[in-house]
């Protein structure tokens, strides 16, 4: 599914604990300035007093700071906050077509003859704000649930590697163990299973025909598609019987790690007795 619309459709409890991503926030406080740049790039402001000569823009600039620190307490809320601020801004936009069109018809119509910016100077920056505000508007939704939880990922990678390296050790054949399911981002073994959390990553577990090797895949899934995709990268992890874990970040969904790429992390005889402890503990049983 498409992660902008999967952020609109799938309910995630993480919404109720954590605040808005740093590219949303980015979304929510540049509508209004860009907005205010686009009006005096096409001459607006001078039609704008006119128009609108109760303005009070201290107070309704208070007021948006003030909306903004609210929407720090969660996700949700600064996506709302977004919206509000992309209607403001795309009123303006119509006030400027208005002004433009207006102007275009002959002093009769002209608001302020000779005042403000003229039709075409107008048209472009209206036309202008509105294409930026909704690239803010798409940019906050795509973000609006970006956890990506870089650290848990990287852990699955380690615990399953430490998991097969046990299952070999223990077992008489010293092969690896082929997972018992496999979802998207959850994997489930015989005496364990390893998922991720969130959409960001997905997990994928292969197993050599001859049970003598084995890669884990921790795969990006939650990068959102173009133009969205340039603004935020994932990791993507690659484990295997060496017990190294490889990381690269990119910006597609689904990319595997490479052998050579730089180590991130190294499973311990530690996490790998811990492992071997268990299967002694369960009435012997061994993978």
């Amino acid at each position: 599914m498409n992660p902008c619309l999967a952020t609109l459709l799938i309910a995630s409890p993480a919404w109720a604990n954590n605040g808005p991503s740093g590219q949303t926030v980015l979304a929510e406080i540049l509508v209004l300035p860009v907005m205010m740049l686009f009006t005096a790039l096409g001459g607006g402001y001078a039609l704008l007093r006119i128009a609108e000569p109760k303005r009070r823009p201290v107070l309704q600039g208070l007021a948006a700071i003030l909306l903004v620190l609210c929407s720090g307490a969660q996700g949700g809320i600064a996506v709302l906050v977004t919206f509000l601020f992309a209607l403001v801004s795309f009123y303006r936009t119509g006030q400027m077509l208005r002004w433009a069109w207006r102007k275009r018809r002959g002093t009769a119509e002209d608001p302020i003859p000779g005042a403000g910016g003229g039709p075409a100077r107008l048209a472009v920056a209206a036309v202008a704000n509105a294409l930026v505000t909704a690239w803010f508007v798409g940019l906050a939704i795509c973000f609006a649930a970006w956890w990506p939880w870089e650290g848990q990922a990287l852990r699955t990678a380690t615990e399953i590697a430490a998991y097969e390296v046990a299952v070999a050790r223990s077992a008489p054949d010293a092969r690896f163990e082929v997972p018992s399911e496999a979802e998207p981002h959850r994997v489930r073994f015989k005496n364990g299973e390893f998922s991720v959390y969130g959409h960001q990553h997905g997990i994928i577990v292969t197993i050599a025909p001859d049970g003598r090797s084995f890669v884990v895949d921790i795969v990006p899934e939650g990068i959102p598609p173009f133009p969205y995709r340039f603004v935020a990268s994932l990791p993507s992890y690659r484990a295997d019987e060496t017990g190294v874990v490889r990381a690269i970040r990119t910006r597609e969904n689904g990319a595997r790690c490479p052998a050579d790429a730089p180590e991130a992390a190294r499973v311990g005889d530690a996490e790998v007795l811990q492992w071997t402890a268990r299967f002694q503990a369960e009435a012997g049983v061994v993978p």
